[in-house]
């Protein structure tokens, strides 16, 4: 069975964070060298963002930003 490759298949493959995946991925700082390599995994990979899982995060972020706003009143 096919297991989708994550954002965390290509840090652990490209040798960085998560969190210089995710820089990559949306144009932020990384050196060139970094970026080229993880740019080369993701193509090698074929790997497409989950867009339910960043529906969910986002949804999360939503929830947790208005929990704390109606404490803050």
């Amino acid at each position: 069975m096919y297991r989708r490759v994550t954002i965390i298949d290509i840090a652990r493959i490209a040798g960085v964070s998560t969190t210089t995946v995710s820089r990559v991925i949306n144009g932020d700082g990384a050196k060139r060298s970094t970026k080229d390599r993880v740019l080369k995994v993701i193509e090698k990979h074929d790997y497409r963002p989950d867009t339910y899982a960043q529906y969910l995060g986002r949804r999360n972020r939503e929830r947790f930003i208005e929990k704390n706003r109606r404490r803050a009143r």
